[in-house]
Formats: structure tokens, C-alpha cells, sequence
């Protein structure tokens, strides 16, 4: 069944082999968990498992753990949940999910299509939540560069779809982190399937400059090295700027791009648990519908302590995922789109099928008790 839109609705590259290699040595290793932490606690109600922790980089698509927590979801389902940042210092797609495995966490908000590859590589793993259905992929270009190449501003799909036009024969260069970072796969997918040309060298359409971390792509684009830059907010948002959203058209706007997932063995040793997490996030996501000011406040207070103060931007931030908090459902659709984003980038990589990464019971359930 198709994934549905409850609000507006607005490809990571395969892991190389020697990532494959990291995530399966953290399969089987231990450690402690990273940097920050943010969560609620409550007393555990009989679960086989009241401590949980919940690892992901805390960008827009953490928000659906981060009301969880703020709301009290968590508590009153008996978990005590510690919410961890693992992309600090510009962690990978890979690394991040690497960090979880070698941490033990219990969950990870990760790229689908970076849990999907690394699940055919032969870690298990099972996608219990679907946190994200296309998303906030943004290429924001200086105004003056936007000006001199008559790339219109706009919010709708069919402004996207102009100014993807307007790149044709452009050579605009844009700083992305790294030619294999997700939203590079993204960008790449859309490009190629309108005909258009990118890459490291200036003889494309679109030029691609790697810039090692997305601070380094906010400063390319400042210094005037680069006329734009790739990325998902907040790292994205510039001022005196124009925004393409990516996530607005496809074959991005119906594609899952962001799974919580769990190690297999925690799914099957704990089902009571995983049904309590995915439970408390379905909860919150229909009270955050409900509610979109008082959620808005829960995660501006987060992004106030990763030091972001300016109210607009803080609204923004809210909103890049809040339009796509689709319903939490992980349709097969979504799911194949997500396959055959990622195989029109390298053809043929992504083979894992729906039943083999995907548990959809858990919030199948949470959504009939919602309902």
C-alpha cells in the first residue's frame, strides 16, 4: 500500500565496501554512546526492556523522537529514552549507522537507503518506523549567482521543476560534503532523469565540488567559491538566497528516505519494547498534527541548545520535517521508489526486497490503536 501524506508534502549511494566492512566488525563489537544526549525518563511498566537509546544525526529528522520525548509519549509507554547525536564532526550515512551498530543502540534514525544497503550487505537489520517520506533536500543558491543564471524562487513542485530547467547549460557549481553523501544521490537521481549532466568536472551542467563537511559547504558558498550548496536544513539555510527543493518533485516526493531501524535480535528479543517505542512516536506524530505549536516548542528548544536562535530560522527548521512526517506506515511503494532511486544512480546495486529489511507490524498496530 502506498505511503499517504497526513500534511504538505513537500538516495544515499550504496555503502563502498570497505564501509560494509566497518558495519559488520560494530555488529560485533561494543562500546558506549556519543556525544550529546536529549530524552525523557519514566519508570518501565513490565517491558523486557525499559532503557532505550535512540541514535541519529540531529537534523529535522530526528523530530519525531524528539516530541516523543518532549510530550511524555515515551514515559507513558513505560521506556526511559536517551536520544543521542551521532553526526557530529560530519559523519557519513555509513559511519553514523556504524557508530549505532558498534554502540549497541536500540534504534537508529538512519537513511533508508543506507539501512537498506547495509542490510543486503548482511547486517540485520529491520526498518520498525517510517520517519520520513521524501524530505527537505535543498540546493540553495547565493541571489546574485540565482539572478545572473534566471533561476526563479518558488515553493511548489512545478517551481522546482523550472529551476531544475534553469540549470541546463548553467555550470553552476555547488558544494556537497561528499560525491557519495545521500543527498549527492538524491541531487543525481532527479538530474539524470531530466537529462541533465553533473559531476567534479566543468564541463557539466551542474559541477559538483566536495567540500568535506557541510560547515565547508555554508563557507564555499560565502566565499563565492561555489554559487550554491547542497544539504538539508539547517545546515541549507542561507541568507540572500534562493532554495530548490528537491523533495517536492520526483522521484523523491514519494520515496522513504529516512527508516528508525533496530538490530534483528533486538526486534525478536524485545517485541514488547520495539511495540512501545514505535507506539510512543505514532502517538506523537498524531498529536503533533494536533498540536503543531506546542511540538514546534519542543523542538526549538533543541535546536536552541544546538545553538540556533534565530526565530525564523527556528520555524523553518520545524517545518522541513513536519511537511514530511508522512504517515509513519512503511508502504512497499515507498520503499521501491526508494530501490529504484538508488539503482538509477548505479544500476543494479540495490537488490534487497520489502519483506527482507522492512517489519511493518509494529506500527500497523501503533496506527489502528491511533485510530
Amino acid at each position: 500500500m502506498r505511503n499517504t501524506r497526513s500534511m504538505r508534502r513537500s538516495a544515499p549511494r550504496l555503502v563502498g565496501a570497505a564501509a560494509v566492512v566497518v558495519l559488520l566488525a560494530a555488529c560485533g563489537s561494543s562500546g558506549s554512546g556519543s556525544s550529546s544526549a536529549s530524552g525523557s525518563s519514566g519508570s518501565g511498566g513490565g517491558l523486557s526492556e525499559t532503557n532505550v537509546t535512540i541514535s541519529g544525526a540531529f537534523t529535522s529528522d530526528m523530530e519525531p523522537a524528539w516530541v516523543a520525548a518532549g510530550a511524555g509519549f515515551f514515559k507513558s509507554n513505560g521506556l526511559n529514552v536517551k536520544i543521542v547525536n551521532s553526526g557530529t564532526g560530519g559523519s557519513t550515512a555509513s559511519q553514523i549507522v556504524a557508530q549505532f551498530l558498534g554502540n549497541k543502540d536500540s534504534f537508529i534514525f538512519g537513511a533508508a537507503n543506507t539501512i537498506m544497503s547495509v542490510a543486503q550487505s548482511g547486517v540485520p537489520l529491520k526498518a520498525v518506523y517510517g520517519v520520513r517520506l521524501g524530505g527537505p533536500f535543498q540546493i540553495t543558491v547565493s541571489n546574485p549567482v540565482a539572478s545572473s543564471l534566471h533561476i526563479p524562487s518558488g515553493t511548489t513542485a512545478a517551481d522546482t521543476e523550472k529551476q531544475l530547467t534553469a540549470l541546463k547549460g548553467s555550470h553552476l557549481k555547488i558544494a556537497i560534503s561528499g560525491l557519495t553523501s545521500p543527498v549527492g544521490g538524491y541531487l543525481g537521481a532527479i538530474l539524470k532523469q531530466r537529462g541533465l549532466t553533473y559531476g567534479p568536472g566543468p564541463d557539466t551542467d551542474v559541477q559538483l565540488i566536495p567540500a568535506g563537511s557541510s560547515s565547508a559547504t555554508r563557507a564555499a558558498v560565502q566565499s563565492g567559491k561555489t554559487g550554491a550548496l547542497i544539504g538539508n536544513p539547517p545546515n541549507s539555510l542561507l541568507p540572500d538566497s534562493t532554495t530548490i527543493n528537491l523533495g517536492l518533485v520526483q522521484p523523491l516526493a514519494d520515496t522513504a528516505t529516512i527508516y528508525a531501524a533496530a538490530q534483528t535480535s533486538f526486534v525478536q528479543q524485545h517485541k514488547d519494547t520495539v511495540a512501545a517505542a514505535v507506539r510512543a512516536m505514532t502517538q506523537a506524530w498524531t498529536w503533533a498534527k494536533a498540536n503543531p505549536d506546542k511540538a514546534e516548542a519542543i523542538v526549538t528548544a533543541q535546536y536552541k541548545a544546538l545553538g540556533t536562535t534565530d526565530a525564523t530560522t527556528l520555524h523553518t527548521l520545524f517545518r522541513s520535517l513536519q511537511d514530511y512526517w508522512a504517515e509513519p506506515s512503511m508502504g512497499e511503494d515507498a520503499y521501491n521508489h526508494a530501490k529504484d532511486v538508488q539503482n538509477l544512480i548505479t544500476p543494479n546495486s540495490l537488490k534487497i526486497n520489502y519483506a527482507d529489511v522492512v517489519d511493518s507490524s509494529f506500527v500497523t498496530d501503533a496506527l489502528k490503536a491511533a485510530n
